[in-house]
């Protein structure tokens, strides 16, 4: 799980984190038409309508829980070497 920018990674701003760094493999699950159709779920239901810069939707918290989920596992590799390695991710 690598957080470094590849040819062939995507970034995705996000205005809590900065660019978020996503590689091909988490791109084909975020392209997927299950996944799109979170854009048009609003996380704070109606609340959007009553303060309009509440707009966040289900893609958004979903990247922004994907990109914790990786300084997570960054941390748990730096701490517990030998029991999360490469192989853990397959």
């Amino acid at each position: 799980m690598s957080t470094s920018l590849t040819p062939k990674s995507k970034s995705i701003y996000c205005p809590l984190y900065g660019y978020i760094i996503v590689p091909p493999f988490i791109q084909s699950i975020l392209d997927t038409e299950e996944f799109q159709r979170l854009r048009y779920i609003h996380q704070l239901g109606v609340s959007v309508y009553i303060f309009p810069g509440a707009s966040h939707t289900r893609f958004e918290h979903s990247v922004g829980v994907y990109h914790l989920s990786t300084l997570v596992v960054k941390q748990l590799r730096e701490l517990y070497p030998v029991v999360i390695n490469e192989s853990f991710e397959r």
